[in-house]
This record gives C-alpha cells, structure tokens and sequence, in this order.
C-alpha cells in the first residue's frame, strides 16, 4: 500500500483547513460546507488505517458503516455543489424537489445494506460486497466490504443495456449524483465530477473495492479545484433547453455571485 493513515490525516487536516477559510471568508456555503463534508471522509479513512484489516475489531466495524453512512449522504453535497452553478432563481425553484430524491437516494441506498430475504446476499462481482461491514487494504488505498443485499445481482449480465449500466446494482446513488445534475442543467460540472471521479479511479486501481474510497479520497482535490481555480467560473451555466425562458441567462447580461467582485 503507498497511501497511509497519516497522509490521510494530513489530507483531512488541509480539508478542515480550508473549510474553514472558506467559511471565514464569507465564500458560497455552497463550497465550504461541501469541502468539509468530504473531508470528514477522509478523517473516517485515517481513522480505519489504525485497524485495517481487522474485520472483527468494533473499531473497523463501526468506522466501515460510518463511511457506509457518508457515502449514501453524498447526493445531498454533490448536488448542494450542482446546483450552485445554476442561475439563481433556477436553483431556488428545483432544490427542494433535489433534496427530496436526494432524500429517497439516500434511503434507498441504506436499504441496500438491510438483510432481505426476497434478494437474498449480494453476489461477489458487484463492488464493495461482502459478508460484513470491513475496511481491508486494498492495491494501494484501503477498500470497503459492505453486506450489500441482492438487489441487482442481476444487473451486471443482465440483457437489458440500461441495466448494465449499474453492475453494482448502486442505481439510486448514481442516478442522484450523475444523472440528475444533467437533467436540471449543471452539465459541466455533472461531467468533470464523473470523470475526474469513478472514472478516473477506475484507472488507478483493479480492485472494485478500492476504487470507490479512491474517488472519496480524491474528492478534497475534485471539491478544492473547483473552488480555487478558474474552473469555478467555467463550471457556470447560464442557458439550458429544459428551463423557463426567463431563467436563462444571456451571455454578458450579469455576472453570478460567485464571480461578482466583493
């Protein structure tokens, strides 16, 4: 393994750090509070290192379901991030109806690891299933063994090319995280969270069990690039065919809070 406890103490540190610069700023809570959210993912991860491995040890047992429990929270700040890069008067029109199905989301994929005895076990080719809650070493992160149940064994031969698209059978999380920031026009930053996410993790690492707690790990970066570069002012949307007329921004006609000088 090449990462550490220690380098993820030091990440989650920097995290925290700039959280609260952000917050001492008075920058969009949008970011900040997003930035702290995945930060404490990687407080979770330093604190697994310690005990790794250790599938009996109540330590990794309950720091395994606490990054269960952050990870089915997570469509709540991806799309708290979304939606900032909307106009305004969209945003507060879609965000109640967002962190509703966030909210359905997020029950759903708690289900998941509820024991059933209509679907049975997960089966071993989805990611993250296991027996129990376990945080193990991975090629070099650690990974996650969760008792998923059933739901979705199928999905990953399945005949149906739409199901397929979800061979760990994790479709109310990904369809709150990717898909609806499309769908209500956050496409830019829809697309750079999936690359520079899944996708990008996918390359780092065989193991479908360590792949998820890399993209966690790599967050802080997605959250913090966005923030402190000029990818903040690209990630704006000003036009979308699917909203009113009236909240579609002309090019030029003003400029979003986010890049309007104090």
């Amino acid at each position: 393994m090449c990462w550490s406890g220690e380098a993820s103490t030091a990440l989650a540190v920097a995290g925290f750090g700039v959280t609260a610069y952000a917050a001492w700023k008075k920058e969009p809570a949008a970011l900040w509070v997003t930035m702290g959210f995945f930060s404490s993912m990687e407080l979770i991860q330093a604190l697994s290192y310690p005990v790794i491995g250790q599938c009996g040890a109540p330590e990794n047992k309950a720091l395994s379901i606490a990054s269960y429990i952050h990870i089915a929270l997570q469509p709540f700040f991806f799309n708290l991030l979304a939606l900032y890069f909307i106009p305004d008067d969209m945003r507060r029109r879609i965000q109640k109806t967002v962190y509703a199905l966030c909210a359905v989301a997020a029950g759903i994929t708690i289900w998941q690891v509820m024991p059933s005895e209509t679907y049975g076990a997960c089966a071993q080719h989805r990611g993250m299933c296991g027996s129990q809650f376990c945080t193990l070493p991975g090629n070099w992160h650690l990974a996650w063994k969760f008792p998923l149940n059933g739901w979705g064994n199928e999905f990953a031969g399945n005949t149906n090319w739409l199901l397929r698209l979800f061979p760990n059978a994790m479709v109310a999380y990904s369809l709150a995280v990717f898909i609806m920031p499309l769908v209500y026009g956050s496409w830019k930053f829809g697309i750079y969270q999936y690359l520079t996410g899944p996708a990008l993790a996918s390359q780092l690492t065989d193991n479908i069990d360590e792949a998820p707690a890399i993209w966690c790990l790599m967050s802080i970066g997605i959250v913090l690039l966005v923030m402190k570069t000029a990818l903040r002012n690209v990630m704006h949307v000003e036009r979308w065919p699917l909203w009113p007329k009236a909240s579609r921004q002309r090019p030029g006609s003003g400029a979003h809070p986010a890049v309007r000088p104090d």
